[in-house]
Protein backbone atom coordinates (compact mmCIF):
# COMPACT_ATOMS: atom_id res chain seq x y z
CA UNK A 1 0.00 0.00 0.00
CA UNK A 2 1.27 3.46 -0.91
CA UNK A 3 2.82 5.43 1.96
CA UNK A 4 0.42 8.11 3.16
CA UNK A 5 -2.71 6.38 1.87
CA UNK A 6 -5.91 7.66 3.44
CA UNK A 7 -9.41 6.22 3.47
CA UNK A 8 -12.75 7.74 4.42
CA UNK A 9 -15.46 5.18 5.24
CA UNK A 10 -19.10 5.74 6.12
CA UNK A 11 -21.35 3.91 8.55
CA UNK A 12 -24.77 4.48 10.10
CA UNK A 13 -28.41 3.48 9.44
CA UNK A 14 -27.95 -0.30 8.77
CA UNK A 15 -26.12 -2.29 11.45
CA UNK A 16 -24.88 -5.06 9.13
CA UNK A 17 -23.24 -2.43 6.91
CA UNK A 18 -21.84 -0.76 10.03
CA UNK A 19 -20.11 -4.03 10.91
CA UNK A 20 -18.75 -4.34 7.36
CA UNK A 21 -17.45 -0.76 7.43
CA UNK A 22 -15.80 -1.27 10.82
CA UNK A 23 -14.14 -4.51 9.71
CA UNK A 24 -12.95 -2.97 6.44
CA UNK A 25 -11.64 0.09 8.30
CA UNK A 26 -9.64 -2.19 10.59
CA UNK A 27 -8.28 -4.01 7.53
CA UNK A 28 -7.07 -0.76 5.99
CA UNK A 29 -5.47 0.27 9.26
CA UNK A 30 -3.65 -3.06 9.48
CA UNK A 31 -2.38 -2.42 5.95
CA UNK A 32 -0.96 0.95 7.04
CA UNK A 33 -3.61 3.39 5.82
CA UNK A 34 -4.86 6.40 7.76
CA UNK A 35 -8.61 5.77 8.17
CA UNK A 36 -11.47 8.11 8.99
CA UNK A 37 -14.68 6.22 9.85
CA UNK A 38 -17.62 8.63 9.74
CA UNK A 39 -21.08 8.05 11.19
CA UNK A 40 -23.60 9.78 8.92
CA UNK A 41 -25.66 10.62 11.99
CA UNK A 42 -22.94 13.12 12.91
CA UNK A 43 -23.29 15.03 9.62
CA UNK A 44 -25.66 17.89 10.37
CA UNK A 45 -24.28 21.21 9.11
CA UNK A 46 -21.20 22.15 7.14
CA UNK A 47 -20.04 24.16 10.15
CA UNK A 48 -19.54 20.97 12.18
CA UNK A 49 -15.93 20.05 12.86
CA UNK A 50 -16.39 16.65 11.22
CA UNK A 51 -16.69 18.31 7.81
CA UNK A 52 -13.35 20.06 8.27
CA UNK A 53 -11.79 16.70 9.11
CA UNK A 54 -13.39 15.12 6.03
CA UNK A 55 -12.05 17.92 3.81
CA UNK A 56 -8.56 17.44 5.25
CA UNK A 57 -8.77 13.92 3.87
CA UNK A 58 -10.56 14.35 0.55
CA UNK A 59 -8.31 17.13 -0.70
CA UNK A 60 -5.34 14.80 -0.27
CA UNK A 61 -4.47 13.08 -3.57
CA UNK A 62 -3.82 9.79 -1.76
CA UNK A 63 -7.37 9.48 -0.41
CA UNK A 64 -10.28 7.28 -1.44
CA UNK A 65 -13.85 7.40 -0.10
CA UNK A 66 -15.94 4.26 0.42
CA UNK A 67 -19.72 4.16 0.84
CA UNK A 68 -21.99 1.17 1.39
CA UNK A 69 -25.42 1.09 -0.27
CA UNK A 70 -25.01 4.81 -1.09
CA UNK A 71 -24.87 5.82 2.59
CA UNK A 72 -23.05 9.17 2.59
CA UNK A 73 -22.74 9.25 -1.22
CA UNK A 74 -25.62 11.56 -2.06
CA UNK A 75 -24.71 14.49 0.19
CA UNK A 76 -25.24 17.85 -1.46
CA UNK A 77 -22.90 20.81 -1.19
CA UNK A 78 -24.10 24.32 -0.42
CA UNK A 79 -24.84 24.88 -4.11
CA UNK A 80 -27.04 21.79 -4.54
CA UNK A 81 -24.47 19.65 -6.35
CA UNK A 82 -22.87 16.46 -5.10
CA UNK A 83 -20.50 17.18 -2.22
CA UNK A 84 -17.83 14.77 -3.46
CA UNK A 85 -17.51 16.40 -6.87
CA UNK A 86 -15.75 19.43 -5.38
CA UNK A 87 -12.48 17.64 -4.64
CA UNK A 88 -12.57 15.03 -7.42
CA UNK A 89 -11.71 12.35 -4.85
CA UNK A 90 -12.04 8.76 -6.06
CA UNK A 91 -15.15 7.14 -4.59
CA UNK A 92 -16.34 3.55 -4.28
CA UNK A 93 -19.92 2.53 -3.50
CA UNK A 94 -20.27 -1.06 -2.27
CA UNK A 95 -23.72 -2.34 -3.21
CA UNK A 96 -24.52 -5.19 -0.84
CA UNK A 97 -27.87 -5.69 -2.60
CA UNK A 98 -28.77 -5.96 -6.30
CA UNK A 99 -28.09 -2.69 -8.17
CA UNK A 100 -31.59 -2.60 -9.64
CA UNK A 101 -32.71 -1.42 -6.20
CA UNK A 102 -30.39 1.61 -6.49
CA UNK A 103 -31.23 3.10 -9.87
CA UNK A 104 -31.72 6.62 -8.51
CA UNK A 105 -28.34 6.59 -6.80
CA UNK A 106 -26.57 5.17 -9.86
CA UNK A 107 -27.97 7.93 -12.08
CA UNK A 108 -27.26 10.69 -9.53
CA UNK A 109 -24.81 13.47 -10.33
CA UNK A 110 -21.78 12.10 -8.48
CA UNK A 111 -18.88 12.04 -10.92
CA UNK A 112 -15.87 10.00 -9.87
CA UNK A 113 -17.40 6.79 -8.52
CA UNK A 114 -16.85 3.07 -9.03
CA UNK A 115 -19.72 0.81 -8.04
CA UNK A 116 -18.65 -2.37 -6.25
CA UNK A 117 -21.04 -5.28 -6.73
CA UNK A 118 -21.03 -8.47 -4.68
CA UNK A 119 -21.96 -10.64 -7.67
CA UNK A 120 -20.32 -10.82 -11.10
CA UNK A 121 -23.61 -10.58 -12.98
CA UNK A 122 -24.60 -7.54 -10.95
CA UNK A 123 -21.37 -5.80 -11.97
CA UNK A 124 -22.15 -6.73 -15.58
CA UNK A 125 -25.63 -5.26 -15.10
CA UNK A 126 -24.22 -1.84 -14.14
CA UNK A 127 -21.65 -1.88 -16.93
CA UNK A 128 -24.22 -2.92 -19.53
CA UNK A 129 -27.16 -0.70 -18.69
CA UNK A 130 -25.21 2.36 -17.49
CA UNK A 131 -21.89 1.94 -19.36
CA UNK A 132 -20.45 3.47 -22.52
CA UNK A 133 -22.85 1.66 -24.89
CA UNK A 134 -25.97 2.28 -22.80
CA UNK A 135 -28.99 4.49 -23.32
CA UNK A 136 -28.04 6.15 -20.03
CA UNK A 137 -24.71 7.28 -21.55
CA UNK A 138 -26.40 8.53 -24.71
CA UNK A 139 -28.91 10.55 -22.69
CA UNK A 140 -26.59 12.00 -20.04
CA UNK A 141 -23.05 11.74 -21.36
CA UNK A 142 -22.10 9.94 -18.13
CA UNK A 143 -20.61 6.46 -17.93
CA UNK A 144 -20.99 4.27 -14.89
CA UNK A 145 -18.59 1.43 -14.20
CA UNK A 146 -18.70 -1.41 -11.72
CA UNK A 147 -16.34 -4.08 -10.45
CA UNK A 148 -17.00 -7.35 -8.68
CA UNK A 149 -15.96 -7.95 -5.07
CA UNK A 150 -17.48 -10.75 -2.98
CA UNK A 151 -18.82 -9.98 0.46
CA UNK A 152 -16.75 -11.12 3.45
CA UNK A 153 -17.34 -12.52 6.90
CA UNK A 154 -17.31 -10.89 10.30
CA UNK A 155 -15.56 -12.61 13.19
CA UNK A 156 -16.86 -12.89 16.71
CA UNK A 157 -15.23 -10.66 19.33
CA UNK A 158 -16.01 -13.13 22.12
CA UNK A 159 -12.91 -13.91 24.11
CA UNK A 160 -14.11 -17.42 24.93
CA UNK A 161 -14.35 -19.79 21.98
CA UNK A 162 -16.91 -22.56 22.53
CA UNK A 163 -15.62 -25.97 21.37
CA UNK A 164 -17.74 -27.57 18.68
CA UNK A 165 -18.99 -30.49 20.79
CA UNK A 166 -20.12 -28.13 23.59
CA UNK A 167 -22.26 -25.86 21.44
CA UNK A 168 -25.89 -25.80 22.61
CA UNK A 169 -27.56 -25.00 19.27
CA UNK A 170 -27.76 -27.77 16.68
CA UNK A 171 -29.12 -25.81 13.69
CA UNK A 172 -29.13 -22.02 13.44
CA UNK A 173 -30.48 -19.50 10.97
CA UNK A 174 -29.94 -15.77 11.48
CA UNK A 175 -32.05 -13.38 9.44
CA UNK A 176 -35.54 -12.02 8.98
CA UNK A 177 -38.32 -13.46 6.86
CA UNK A 178 -41.01 -11.46 5.11
CA UNK A 179 -44.55 -12.50 4.31
CA UNK A 180 -43.79 -13.08 0.64
CA UNK A 181 -47.45 -13.35 -0.32
CA UNK A 182 -47.99 -9.75 0.77
CA UNK A 183 -44.90 -8.09 -0.71
CA UNK A 184 -46.02 -5.20 -2.90
CA UNK A 185 -44.78 -6.07 -6.37
CA UNK A 186 -46.55 -3.06 -7.89
CA UNK A 187 -48.17 -5.28 -10.53
CA UNK A 188 -51.56 -3.62 -10.00
CA UNK A 189 -50.39 -0.87 -12.33
CA UNK A 190 -49.38 -3.29 -15.10
CA UNK A 191 -51.45 -3.88 -18.23
CA UNK A 192 -52.52 -7.45 -18.97
CA UNK A 193 -49.54 -8.20 -21.25
CA UNK A 194 -47.08 -7.03 -18.62
CA UNK A 195 -48.86 -9.01 -15.89
CA UNK A 196 -48.68 -12.11 -18.07
CA UNK A 197 -44.97 -11.59 -18.70
CA UNK A 198 -44.37 -11.08 -14.97
CA UNK A 199 -46.11 -14.39 -14.23
CA UNK A 200 -44.14 -16.25 -16.93
CA UNK A 201 -40.82 -14.95 -15.59
CA UNK A 202 -41.82 -15.74 -11.99
CA UNK A 203 -42.86 -19.31 -12.84
CA UNK A 204 -39.65 -19.83 -14.82
CA UNK A 205 -37.57 -18.96 -11.77
CA UNK A 206 -39.62 -21.22 -9.50
CA UNK A 207 -39.10 -24.06 -11.99
CA UNK A 208 -35.36 -23.37 -12.35
CA UNK A 209 -33.82 -21.74 -9.31
CA UNK A 210 -30.53 -21.10 -11.15
CA UNK A 211 -32.27 -18.24 -12.96
CA UNK A 212 -32.08 -14.60 -11.96
CA UNK A 213 -34.71 -12.13 -13.10
CA UNK A 214 -32.49 -11.01 -15.97
CA UNK A 215 -31.67 -14.57 -17.05
CA UNK A 216 -35.36 -15.49 -16.94
CA UNK A 217 -36.33 -12.50 -19.10
CA UNK A 218 -33.80 -13.54 -21.75
CA UNK A 219 -35.00 -17.15 -21.62
CA UNK A 220 -38.56 -15.89 -22.03
CA UNK A 221 -37.48 -13.87 -25.08
CA UNK A 222 -35.87 -16.97 -26.58
CA UNK A 223 -38.80 -19.33 -25.91
CA UNK A 224 -41.53 -16.95 -27.06
CA UNK A 225 -39.65 -15.28 -29.91
CA UNK A 226 -39.72 -11.86 -28.26
CA UNK A 227 -37.30 -9.14 -29.32
CA UNK A 228 -36.42 -6.47 -26.78
CA UNK A 229 -33.66 -3.89 -26.96
CA UNK A 230 -31.34 -3.59 -23.97
CA UNK A 231 -33.27 -0.51 -22.92
CA UNK A 232 -36.50 -2.49 -22.75
CA UNK A 233 -34.88 -5.38 -20.87
CA UNK A 234 -33.54 -2.88 -18.36
CA UNK A 235 -37.01 -1.37 -17.95
CA UNK A 236 -38.48 -4.83 -17.36
CA UNK A 237 -35.89 -5.63 -14.70
CA UNK A 238 -36.74 -2.38 -12.95
CA UNK A 239 -40.45 -3.17 -13.12
CA UNK A 240 -39.94 -6.75 -11.90
CA UNK A 241 -37.35 -6.03 -9.20
CA UNK A 242 -39.73 -6.82 -6.31
CA UNK A 243 -39.87 -10.37 -7.63
CA UNK A 244 -36.39 -10.72 -6.10
CA UNK A 245 -37.82 -10.01 -2.64
CA UNK A 246 -40.73 -12.42 -3.15
CA UNK A 247 -38.57 -15.35 -4.23
CA UNK A 248 -35.91 -14.71 -1.62
CA UNK A 249 -38.48 -14.73 1.21
CA UNK A 250 -40.35 -17.69 -0.27
CA UNK A 251 -37.29 -19.94 -0.33
CA UNK A 252 -36.00 -18.77 3.02
CA UNK A 253 -39.31 -19.90 4.53
CA UNK A 254 -39.35 -23.11 2.49
CA UNK A 255 -35.88 -24.21 3.62
CA UNK A 256 -36.63 -23.73 7.32
CA UNK A 257 -40.05 -25.37 6.98
CA UNK A 258 -38.53 -28.39 5.24
CA UNK A 259 -36.20 -29.03 8.17
CA UNK A 260 -38.73 -28.50 10.95
CA UNK A 261 -41.37 -30.66 9.29
CA UNK A 262 -38.76 -33.41 8.98
CA UNK A 263 -38.44 -33.46 12.77
CA UNK A 264 -35.34 -31.31 13.15
CA UNK A 265 -35.21 -28.42 15.60
CA UNK A 266 -34.09 -25.09 14.15
CA UNK A 267 -33.24 -21.96 16.14
CA UNK A 268 -33.96 -18.74 14.26
CA UNK A 269 -32.96 -15.22 15.24
CA UNK A 270 -34.88 -12.61 13.32
CA UNK A 271 -38.17 -10.93 12.60
CA UNK A 272 -41.22 -12.53 10.95
CA UNK A 273 -40.73 -16.13 12.08
CA UNK A 274 -43.71 -16.25 14.47
CA UNK A 275 -45.97 -16.09 11.42
CA UNK A 276 -44.15 -19.07 9.91
CA UNK A 277 -44.27 -20.99 13.19
CA UNK A 278 -48.05 -20.62 13.29
CA UNK A 279 -48.33 -22.41 9.93
CA UNK A 280 -46.25 -25.46 10.86
CA UNK A 281 -47.51 -28.95 11.66
CA UNK A 282 -44.77 -29.20 14.28
CA UNK A 283 -44.35 -25.64 15.58
CA UNK A 284 -42.24 -26.74 18.55
CA UNK A 285 -39.44 -27.59 16.11
CA UNK A 286 -39.00 -23.90 15.29
CA UNK A 287 -37.50 -22.01 18.21
CA UNK A 288 -37.97 -18.32 17.53
CA UNK A 289 -35.67 -15.82 19.24
CA UNK A 290 -35.98 -12.03 19.18
CA UNK A 291 -34.24 -10.09 16.45
CA UNK A 292 -30.66 -9.20 17.38
CA UNK A 293 -28.09 -6.82 15.96
CA UNK A 294 -25.69 -8.03 13.29
CA UNK A 295 -22.80 -8.14 15.75
CA UNK A 296 -24.94 -10.11 18.20
CA UNK A 297 -25.91 -12.56 15.46
CA UNK A 298 -22.21 -13.22 14.88
CA UNK A 299 -21.81 -13.96 18.58
CA UNK A 300 -24.77 -16.39 18.43
CA UNK A 301 -22.98 -18.30 15.65
CA UNK A 302 -20.36 -19.27 18.25
CA UNK A 303 -23.06 -21.32 19.98
CA UNK A 304 -24.12 -23.31 16.89
CA UNK A 305 -22.90 -26.54 15.36
CA UNK A 306 -24.61 -26.00 11.99
CA UNK A 307 -25.39 -22.63 10.39
CA UNK A 308 -27.86 -22.52 7.51
CA UNK A 309 -27.59 -20.13 4.62
CA UNK A 310 -30.15 -19.41 1.91
CA UNK A 311 -28.49 -17.34 -0.80
CA UNK A 312 -30.07 -14.04 -1.78
CA UNK A 313 -31.19 -14.23 -5.39
CA UNK A 314 -27.80 -13.84 -7.02
CA UNK A 315 -25.85 -16.74 -8.45
CA UNK A 316 -22.31 -15.55 -9.19
CA UNK A 317 -21.31 -13.98 -5.92
CA UNK A 318 -20.89 -14.73 -2.24
CA UNK A 319 -22.71 -13.92 0.98
CA UNK A 320 -21.28 -12.80 4.30
CA UNK A 321 -23.51 -15.32 6.12
CA UNK A 322 -21.41 -18.15 4.67
CA UNK A 323 -18.05 -16.68 5.66
CA UNK A 324 -19.24 -15.54 9.10
CA UNK A 325 -20.55 -19.04 9.85
CA UNK A 326 -17.23 -20.57 8.88
CA UNK A 327 -15.22 -18.00 10.85
CA UNK A 328 -17.33 -18.86 13.92
CA UNK A 329 -16.47 -22.55 13.59
CA UNK A 330 -19.87 -23.75 12.35
CA UNK A 331 -20.54 -26.20 9.57
CA UNK A 332 -22.05 -24.00 6.88
CA UNK A 333 -24.91 -25.66 5.00
CA UNK A 334 -25.78 -23.57 1.95
CA UNK A 335 -27.21 -23.62 -1.53
CA UNK A 336 -24.59 -23.01 -4.16
CA UNK A 337 -23.17 -19.89 -5.77
CA UNK A 338 -20.29 -19.22 -8.13
CA UNK A 339 -17.79 -18.03 -5.54
CA UNK A 340 -18.31 -20.99 -3.22
CA UNK A 341 -17.90 -23.45 -6.10
CA UNK A 342 -14.63 -21.79 -7.09
CA UNK A 343 -13.09 -21.23 -3.65
CA UNK A 344 -14.37 -23.95 -1.33
CA UNK A 345 -14.50 -27.73 -1.55
CA UNK A 346 -17.89 -29.33 -1.10
CA UNK A 347 -18.12 -31.88 1.76
CA UNK A 348 -14.70 -30.72 2.96
CA UNK A 349 -15.23 -27.03 3.78
CA UNK A 350 -19.03 -26.84 3.64
CA UNK A 351 -22.16 -28.84 2.82
CA UNK A 352 -24.22 -27.99 -0.25
CA UNK A 353 -27.92 -28.46 -0.78
CA UNK A 354 -30.08 -27.87 -3.85
CA UNK A 355 -33.14 -25.61 -3.72
CA UNK A 356 -34.83 -27.89 -6.23
CA UNK A 357 -34.13 -31.01 -4.19
CA UNK A 358 -34.98 -29.83 -0.70
CA UNK A 359 -36.13 -33.30 0.29
CA UNK A 360 -32.40 -34.18 0.52
CA UNK A 361 -31.60 -31.37 2.96
CA UNK A 362 -32.88 -33.01 6.19
CA UNK A 363 -30.85 -36.14 5.43
CA UNK A 364 -27.66 -34.10 5.08
CA UNK A 365 -28.27 -32.14 8.25
CA UNK A 366 -29.24 -35.21 10.25
CA UNK A 367 -26.05 -36.98 9.10
CA UNK A 368 -23.94 -34.09 10.42
CA UNK A 369 -25.68 -34.22 13.78
CA UNK A 370 -25.20 -37.99 14.00
CA UNK A 371 -21.52 -37.81 13.00
CA UNK A 372 -20.09 -34.97 15.10
CA UNK A 373 -16.42 -35.80 14.41
CA UNK A 374 -16.94 -35.53 10.65
CA UNK A 375 -18.94 -32.36 11.17
CA UNK A 376 -16.24 -30.85 13.33
CA UNK A 377 -13.61 -31.60 10.69
CA UNK A 378 -15.69 -29.78 8.06
CA UNK A 379 -16.17 -26.82 10.41
CA UNK A 380 -12.42 -26.59 11.07
CA UNK A 381 -11.52 -26.85 7.38
CA UNK A 382 -14.02 -24.14 6.42
CA UNK A 383 -12.78 -21.90 9.21
CA UNK A 384 -9.16 -22.18 8.09
CA UNK A 385 -10.02 -21.41 4.49
CA UNK A 386 -12.31 -18.48 5.38
CA UNK A 387 -9.63 -16.96 7.59
CA UNK A 388 -7.20 -17.06 4.68
CA UNK A 389 -9.43 -15.54 2.02
CA UNK A 390 -12.77 -14.18 3.20
CA UNK A 391 -12.34 -11.63 5.98
CA UNK A 392 -12.85 -7.94 5.26
CA UNK A 393 -9.10 -7.46 5.60
CA UNK A 394 -8.82 -9.72 2.54
CA UNK A 395 -10.90 -7.18 0.59
CA UNK A 396 -8.50 -4.25 1.06
CA UNK A 397 -6.49 -5.04 -2.13
CA UNK A 398 -9.64 -4.54 -4.25
CA UNK A 399 -9.35 -0.79 -3.67
CA UNK A 400 -6.66 1.17 -5.48
CA UNK A 401 -4.84 3.55 -3.19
Amino acid sequence: MRTGSRVVLFKGIIDSLDAFAEELAAGFQEAGADVLLVNVGDLRTFEDAIFQTIEDYVYDEHTIVIFMNNIGMLMQDEYGGNYWNQSGVKCYDILADPPFFYHNAIVSDIENVMFVCVDKEQADYVNRYYGKDSAYHKETGRIRTAMYMPLAGVSSHCKKYIPYEERPIDILFTGNVRDWENIDTETDGFDENLKQLWEIVYQMILADTTLTIERAIYRCMEQYGLQFEDTHVHQLIQLFKRMDSVIRAQYREKVITTLTEAGLVVDVYGDGWERVKNTLKHPDNLRVHPIVSYRESVEVLQQAKIALNVMPWFKEGFHDRIASAMLAGCVCVTDTCGYVRDHYQENVDYIRYDLQQLEELPKKVRYLLEHPKEAQAIAMSGQIRALKQDTWANRVPFFRL
